[in-house]
C-alpha cells in the first residue's frame, strides 16, 4: 500500500481487511488512465497498474488495474454489497467442503456492482474480486470509520 492513502494505511494497521479487485478497461481507455481516476474518487480506495497475471502469448506485456478498497467504499462508490465469511476447507479425500477454516476469510458478494461513478462509468466494462484479497485475516471487519478527504 502507497503511503499516499493515509486513510487506508491507518485502516491497515488496525487490522482492517480491504477487497482487491480488477478491473477491466474499455477498448478507448487505457488502464493509466483508468487507475488514476478510480484512485482520485475517495480516500478509502488505491488503484495501480499492474503486470496481468496472464499475459499475450507473443510476449508482449499486458497490463491490468487493481484497485484496493474498503468494503464501505465499494458500496458507496459503486453500489457493490460485499460481507466476510471464513473460507470453507476442501477435502481432497472426500472431494467436498469440510467445514471451515478458524482464521480464514473470504468476500462474499451479495450483489455485483451496480454503477459506476460518472467520472468513469464510460471507461469500465468490468470489475471483479479477487480473493481473499489483501492484508486479510478478517478479524477486524468490524472497523467502522468515515472517509475524510
Amino acid at each position: 500500500m502507497s503511503n499516499k492513502k493515509p486513510l487506508l494505511t491507518e485502516l491497515i494497521s488496525k487490522g482492517k481487511p480491504l477487497a482487491e479487485v480488477v478491473i477491466i478497461e474499455a477498448e478507448d481507455a487505457s488502464p493509466e488512465e483508468v487507475a488514476d481516476m478510480l484512485d482520485h474518487l475517495s480516500p478509502d480506495i488505491d488503484c495501480s497498474v499492474v503486470p496481468a497475471y496472464f499475459q499475450n502469448e507473443d510476449g508482449s506485456l499486458r497490463y491490468e488495474v487493481r484497485m484496493n478498497a474498503t468494503k464501505e467504499a465499494l458500496k458507496r462508490e459503486f453500489g457493490w454489497l460485499l460481507i466476510r465469511e471464513p473460507l470453507p476447507k476442501w477435502d481432497q479425500k472426500k472431494q467436498e467442503y469440510d467445514g471451515v477454516y478458524e482464521d480464514a476469510y473470504c468476500w462474499k458478494e451479495i450483489n455485483s456492482p451496480q454503477f459506476y461513478p460518472k467520472s468513469v462509468e464510460s471507461k469500465i466494462l468490468e470489475m471483479g474480486l479477487t480473493q481473499p484479497g489483501v492484508n486479510d485475516n478478517g478479524a477486524k471487519d468490524d472497523i467502522n470509520y468515515e472517509a475524510y478527504g
